[in-house]
C-alpha cells in the first residue's frame, strides 16, 4: 500500500497543560500543505517491522511508536499484528515544524487500521495518535484525505 503524509503548518499554538506522561496537551490551528512524504507499507510475514527511510531515521521514531501503540490496541482485542516493511520517502524537512514525523505516524496508523481490519473509529484513532505525539491526532484528517493508493 502506498500512502501519503501531508505536511502541516501551525498558524496558532497554545500549550494547554502538561500531561502525566510528560507530553503537553496542545490547542492548535493548523493548515495542510501540499508537501508530503510517501510511505510504502507491506506486510512482511515476520514478527518485526523493517522501517527504512531515504533520510536519517532515529531508532526510536514516531512510526516505531505508532506500530507499538497499534500492537497494544490489537492485543486488547485479542489480536496480533505481524511485521511490516515500511519505507518512508521524505519530502517534508526534518525539524522544520511542519509535522513531518507526526504526519508519517498518522498515515501509518490509518493504513495499519485498514490493512489489519481493526475497525478503529476516528475518535479511537485520535486517542491512539495522542499516545504517539501531540501533533499526531491533528495529522490524521490530512493523512485520511491523502491516503488513496492501495495495491491490496
Amino acid at each position: 500500500m502506498k500512502i501519503y503524509a501531508n505536511a502541516k503548518v501551525n498558524l496558532a499554538l497554545d500549550v494547554v497543560r502538561r500531561r502525566a506522561d510528560g507530553y503537553h496537551e496542545l490547542d492548535m490551528v493548523m493548515a495542510p500543505l501540499s508537501l508530503k512524504d510517501t510511505i510504502d507499507i507491506t506486510p512482511n510475514g515476520a514478527d518485526t517491522d523493517r522501517i527504512t527511510c531515504d533520510a536519517p531515521l532515529p531508532e526510536t521514531n514516531t512510526v516505531t511508536k505508532a506500530m507499538a501503540v497499534l500492537r497494544e490496541e490489537a492485543s486488547c482485542q485479542g489480536r496480533t499484528i505481524g511485521g511490516y516493511d515500511i519505507h518512508i520517502t521524505k519530502r517534508i524537512p526534518e525539524q522544520a515544524g511542519l509535522a513531518g514525523g507526526s504526519a508519517d505516524a498518522a498515515a501509518v496508523i490509518k493504513a495499519v487500521n485498514r490493512l489489519e481490519g481493526l475497525g478503529l473509529g476516528e475518535e479511537r484513532l485520535y486517542e491512539l495518535g495522542s499516545r504517539v505525539g501531540a501533533d499526531v491526532p491533528s495529522a490524521l484528517p490530512g493523512a485520511q484525505a491523502a491516503s488513496a493508493e492501495s495495491g491490496n
